[in-house]
């Protein structure tokens, strides 16, 4: 698994020390998009705010694959209990 993260800072403004930061998280094995994450107007003024963003950035990442779980997990009962349905009701036509 090859996972690489590109990294974007863009809409720097020197005299406050904001800018944009996009964080783009790719695995070249799976099928699934790219997750891609964005802070605007975000302090990159020291390393206590670009640490900061590093962290906002994982937390929001491990955030998307809890999504990700919960959603397949969902799915994943669904499409159970249908076929059970649809194969108990072919069993009775």
């Amino acid at each position: 698994m090859a996972i690489t993260w590109n990294i974007e800072i863009s809409n720097v403004n020197l005299q406050n020390g904001r800018g944009t930061v996009r964080a783009t998280r790719t695995d070249s094995v799976s099928a699934l998009e790219p997750r891609v994450h964005m802070l605007t107007n975000t302090p990159l003024q020291d390393a206590a705010a670009r640490l900061k963003v590093l962290n906002t950035i994982k937390e929001w990442d491990e955030a998307a694959v809890e999504k990700a779980t919960q959603i397949e997990t969902f799915v994943d009962g669904l499409e159970q209990s249908a076929k059970v349905n649809l194969e108990s009701w072919e069993e009775t036509r």
